[in-house]
């Protein structure tokens, strides 16, 4: 799910009009403004002009200096990006959409100990409204050192903070999955099908497979249609594809068919252990 980074790493400060301000400062504010708005709409270029300008104005707004810092990462200058995003949280520890921002750079570097020190330092800002995305960025590492136990944690705990967030369902539904607990990943990746994952097949494709080996080969091929019809160009359309005609091949084996109902329901009854 490659395409979430941008939604994990843009974490913009909000722009916030204060009353005395000085002619440069509202001039700044005014670019940054702009290259908030553009950073939004992915103009990623357009947005580094207009923060370069608010930078210069006003140097020593924190919010300025993450917004900038993110326009330099979108534009592949990481090191710039880091730079900035580090000044933020000098001028104000307290920003912490800009650490979110530093750890998950960390993080998608494979410097997992500072991103796990800055993540830990967000967790303990109990005003923080975005902890979900903490915690699945943490069950992300987690994963990566193979420590199912533990991502398993970061990610249920991510859900109940934010009951809607797909991400943490979807990778709660791969490791169920992979475990063989077919009956348990129905659940997850249901709801991994929601909120701003709609529009993603590999969720649905994963529902599909998860039907198929839980016995259940009518809504598998239901789910594997729907990726056809709305992501047939994709990786997961061609395999939704081989799929049915997987489906279709499969002889009826009474003896075969009981076995594995016999194995899925032993399987339901088992509580996962990661």
């Amino acid at each position: 799910m490659k395409y979430l980074l941008i939604v994990t790493l843009l974490m913009l400060t909000s722009c916030a009009t204060q009353v005395g301000q000085s002619k440069e400062e509202r001039k700044a504010e005014i670019y940054y403004q702009q290259g908030t708005s553009n950073l939004v709409k992915r103009n990623f270029t357009r947005a580094l002009k207009d923060l370069l300008q608010a930078a210069k104005l006003n140097p020593k707004d924190s919010g300025i200096q993450n917004n900038l810092g993110m326009a330099f990462y979108f534009k592949k200058d990481v090191s710039k990006a880091k730079l900035h995003i580090i000044r933020s949280l000098e001028l104000d520890p307290a920003n912490t959409d800009a650490r979110s921002n530093l750890a998950s750079i960390y993080m998608e570097q494979g410097d997992y100990q500072n991103a796990t020190l800055q993540y830990s330092k967000i967790l303990k800002d109990l005003t923080y409204e975005k902890q979900f995305k903490t915690y699945y960025n943490l069950g992300v590492m987690a994963l990566k050192t193979r420590n199912n136990k533990r991502a398993v944690s970061y990610f249920t705990k991510s859900v109940e903070e934010n009951k809607n967030y797909c991400p943490s369902h979807f990778q709660l539904g791969m490791i169920k999955y992979k475990a063989g607990y077919y009956k348990q990943s129905l659940v997850d990746f249901k709801n991994a099908t929601k909120g701003i994952c709609v529009n993603n097949p590999a969720p649905h494709y994963y529902l599909g497979l998860s039907y198929m080996e839980a016995g259940i080969p009518s809504q598998a091929r239901e789910k594997f249609e729907y990726v056809i019809e709305k992501h047939g160009k994709s990786k997961y359309g061609t395999l939704s594809q081989i799929k049915i005609s997987s489906l279709k091949s499969q002889p009826k084996n009474p003896i075969m068919e009981a076995s594995r109902k016999r194995e899925f329901l032993k399987r339901k009854q088992l509580t996962p252990n990661f």
